[in-house]
């Protein structure tokens, strides 16, 4: 199912509005396509995902929005610099009025706000008085043409950590925490006030490539506990009298001797691969299944609220676990503790609810619709 629409839109439209004007002049060329290559993923994801926590941060982990305003920035600058007209008068009246339509329509948006700075400082100039080659000779030597082309990288980086941070994520909350701060370094030892693009372009890559094993490790760590506790959910549900109904286990075809084939399959097998799982994970990463309820991972899942299932079922999980061997059973007041939970409709954790939404409503408390809501909210202007 896709992306909430209303939620998809807000952060799209502004986007859609950018690349509607550069078809409606018939600006073409690989910055062109490399705005409408970003649009394209954008939309495609939209369409494939179906949580917009998820979605939001796909397309900041991808840099989406930077590389859509980087290229409508460049774009802005090529179509001012090739005006038609020859005359130096005709040449500072036609660029300064594209200049002045393309500002009056980034302000209009906040997800090009970074842009909005050099692009002012170019029509100021070009109101000046001064003549065309001055005015290219100031823009040059202010370096507003780059600037305009590449933007800050601040708001991004900003938004990048703002992300990291509301999804509960303290491993890149940190790698974008070192990108932020190694930014501004860069940006206050250069004469513009702000860091070569391509500097650190090489740099950011290095700070990914830094917390790229611990990403990875982090992730692995949290699917395969995950995978673990569904295991043991379902061995202890297979014990249930509602498991012969229970979509888990139903026979698509309706027979069932082969539901109650698929339940008994659930009941004699988990515990073994339950245990081939357990010996996997105690050899990668020296962690027992005991040792996950304290582990930073499954504390930092609980504290983001993306823990599924209610406390009732963590601890129907707590107790099975040391029954869940070979030929063995979950204790009598676990089965009647499950039983009761499916009675109820209490089987997932109220907070993940509260966070994510039930299907029917839409997850409330985000602190972020996209990236323009999040500079218009959070970011002052001395950050632009």
């Amino acid at each position: 199912m896709p992306v909430d629409k209303s939620m998809v839109d807000p952060s799209l439209n502004p986007f859609r509005g950018m690349m509607k004007e550069i078809d409606d002049k018939k600006l073409t060329g690989k910055d062109v396509d490399e705005m409408r290559a970003a649009l394209t993923t954008m939309e495609r994801l939209a369409e494939e995902m179906d949580d917009v926590v998820s979605y939001m941060t796909k397309l900041t982990t991808e840099n989406l929005f930077l590389k859509f305003s980087n290229a409508y920035g460049k774009v802005l600058s090529n179509a001012a610099q090739s005006s038609a007209a020859t005359d130096d008068e005709g040449m500072m009246r036609n660029t300064l009025q594209q200049y002045e339509n393309s500002l009056a329509h980034l302000k209009k948006n906040p997800d090009h706000a970074h842009l909005v700075g050099p692009v002012q400082k170019i029509v100021d100039i070009g109101k000046s008085g001064v003549s065309y080659p001055v005015f290219l000779r100031m823009c040059e030597e202010q370096q507003l043409f780059e600037e305009m082309k590449n933007g800050s990288q601040k708001p991004q980086l900003e938004f990048d950590l703002h992300v990291a941070q509301v999804m509960g994520d303290p491993i890149r909350e940190a790698m974008y925490q070192k990108m932020l701060e190694t930014y501004s370094a860069m940006s206050a030892r250069s004469k513009t006030g702000l860091a070569d693009y391509f500097e650190f372009s090489l740099a950011r890559q290095k700070i990914e490539w830094e917390y790229a094993p611990e990403i990875a490790r982090w992730k692995a760590i949290i699917e395969r506990w995950d995978k673990m506790h569904d295991m043991v959910l379902d061995w202890i549900d297979a014990h249930c009298s509602f498991a012969p109904t229970d979509a888990r286990w139903i026979d698509p075809g309706g027979d069932r001797s082969k539901t109650l084939l698929n339940i008994r399959r659930t009941k004699e097998c988990n515990p073994g691969r339950l245990k081939v799982r357990e010996d996997i994970f105690r050899e990668y990463f020296d962690l027992s299944f005991d040792d996950v309820w304290n582990h930073p991972t499954y504390l930092a899942e609980q504290k983001a609220s993306r823990i599924y299932a209610s406390d009732e079922r963590i601890e129907c999980i707590k107790k099975a676990y040391p029954h869940c061997k070979p030929g063995g059973s979950p204790p009598a007041d676990v089965i009647a503790k499950s039983e009761a939970i499916f009675s109820a409709g209490t089987w997932r954790s109220r907070r993940h609810i509260e966070r994510f939404g039930d299907g029917a409503t839409k997850a409330p408390g985000y602190d972020f619709k996209s990236f323009g809501d999040f500079v218009k909210k959070h970011m002052s202007t001395k950050t632009i």
